[in-house]
């Protein structure tokens, strides 16, 4: 069969950015149906149109225009055609992709996955140009409907779906967790515009020592239950690919796509330690000579001296470390306890290494005073971090803190919310979302300007030596510090350059 798999164009407000990642979902989804035998098409609406920029009013639509995308379609000539919804805020995206798909090809069924449906799979499913949800992992769900569509059979009770059938809705079970991910094949990175997302990535990723930047998925799901997280929810039990298969798919980037700079988008890559040294060794044995980087953050839990060396060796230049509170209070709330203590030793030891370090930090959990916020600023302040991400506490739907949104009468948009973890829509019970913006402005001000003067101090030049003591290192910090300078003058969000997902 012929299978188009789609991903949307965004829609932003006009001052926001939205970074090139590759729909590698799709590209799992794709090598499989290529093993099977299908004939498979991924046309990235986004990134293919990233210079077709169309005004809606307070809004700005980017990527491809409806009628190239009608054309693309008409000339594949699909079967079926699946699209990719990842984040919620661009689900109106994803529903006007599938109605063109219907307006060009009526008779086509419209497949609608990812972390959207996942989550909604009813307001998905209500969507009158969609016949098919995904749930879950979609590889062997799309390989299965594939072989019964080709064999003319019946989807209604595929595992991991939900379906129109006879004007009515099936909701069909969960499908089983993939438990041998390198039993899976590579993401099909030639059905990719690789060209595309490996164009410009300076200005995209401003902060990556690499020209060329790959991203990898090395595990899935997370061991751990964050009250704030959906993780747990969208990834399911933890589990992870061999080192081996790891290394080779970096490799085969490197080889290949002349990738440099290998960005982790795990959701807790270092888990287990003995596979990360077994990466790190295989990476320097094969002589890569890549950077390596972990936009998600290194699970502070586990994270030790000998891993930061063996990660430093292997090529990691940054680490952030995903702390979230210094308030020993909300870390009982959000359930993750980390030895702060231990925690400011481990971030002095990979400064003293010459790495670059930030943090992650939420404030404005619901039940947060402002002594809370202030233990945890205080924290940050205190950490001798380079730089910290911060955000604002939302209420992630399928998370244990939605729920207390919902009984203290916090959802005022109701269950379809709109998450923005810089500028909250969400009061919380002591904070009106506009005190808590007001806040995270303030502190964040504070913040880069007290990190702009402590580099001008006797202890901050020696700190900065370590990082600086090569051309190429040099460099490299001179353009952060132009980077951040220009967005500091243009009154940016400092956080969305670092394209962190602590709380995705």
């Amino acid at each position: 069969m012929k299978v188009l798999l789609l991903s949307p164009p965004v829609t932003l407000a006009k001052d926001k950015g939205y970074p090139l990642y590759p729909p590698i979902g799709l590209a799992a989804v794709a090598a499989l149906l290529v093993e099977a035998g299908h004939e498979i098409e991924i046309v990235d609406c986004y990134v293919e149109g990233i210079k077709n920029v169309f005004s809606l009013g307070n809004c700005k639509r980017i990527g491809l225009s409806e009628k190239t995308i009608a054309n693309r379609i008409l000339a594949f000539g699909p079967a079926l055609i699946g699209i990719g919804c990842n984040f919620t805020d661009f689900r109106a995206d994803a529903f006007k992709l599938a109605r063109v798909c219907k307006e060009t090809l009526p008779g086509i069924p419209v497949i609608l996955g990812g972390a959207h449906g996942t989550m909604y799979p009813k307001d998905s499913i209500e969507n009158e140009n969609v016949d098919v949800v995904v749930r879950g992992e979609g590889e062997k769900t799309m390989l299965e409907i594939c072989e019964r569509y080709s064999q003319g059979k019946s989807i209604s009770n595929v595992a991991g779906t939900v379906v129109k059938q006879n004007g009515g809705i099936i909701f069909n079970p969960l499908r089983q967790l993939i438990t041998n991910l390198d039993g899976l094949p590579m993401p099909s990175y030639r059905h990719l515009r690789m060209d595309l997302y490996l164009r410009n990535q300076k200005d995209i990723y401003p902060f990556a020592r690499g020209k060329r930047v790959g991203f990898v998925v090395s595990s899935r799901g997370c061991p751990y239950n964050c009250i704030f997280c959906s993780s747990k929810q969208l990834g399911g039990k933890y589990r992870e690919k061999t080192p081996t298969n790891v290394v080779n798919e970096i490799e085969f980037l490197v080889k290949k796509y002349s990738v440099n700079e290998i960005a982790f988008q795990d959701d807790c890559f270092n888990f287990n330690n003995k596979r990360v040294e077994m990466i790190c060794d295989e990476i320097i044995n094969r002589k890569l000579n890549v950077f390596l980087s972990f936009p998600v953050g290194l699970s502070v839990r586990n994270l030790t001296k000998e891993m930061v060396l063996k990660l430093k060796e292997a090529g990691t230049y940054r680490i952030c470390f995903p702390i979230e509170t210094g308030c020993l209070k909300t870390q009982t709330f959000i359930r993750k306890k980390i030895n702060l203590e231990q925690l400011k030793e481990l971030i002095a030891f990979s400064n003293g290494l010459g790495l670059w370090t930030y943090g992650n930090f939420i404030i404005g959990f619901p039940y947060e005073t402002i002594e809370d916020i202030k233990g945890t600023m205080s924290y940050a302040f205190e950490s001798d971090l380079d730089m910290i991400s911060l955000y604002i506490a939302q209420p992630m739907y399928g998370t244990d803190m939605y729920k207390i949104y919902e009984k203290e009468g916090l959802l005022k948009e109701g269950t379809m919310n709109k998450v923005d973890n810089f500028n909250t829509r969400y009061d919380t019970v002591h904070f009106t979302a506009a005190q808590l913006n007001k806040m995270r402005e303030s502190y964040l001000s504070d913040y880069l300007r007290m990190r702009i003067c402590s580099i001008f101090t006797v202890r901050g030049m020696q700190k900065f030596v370590r990082k600086i003591n090569s051309p190429k290192k040099l460099i490299y910090f001179i353009r952060v510090v132009l980077h951040l300078f220009r967005v500091t003058i243009r009154n940016k969000r400092l956080s969305y350059f670092f394209h962190s997902k602590s709380q995705t």
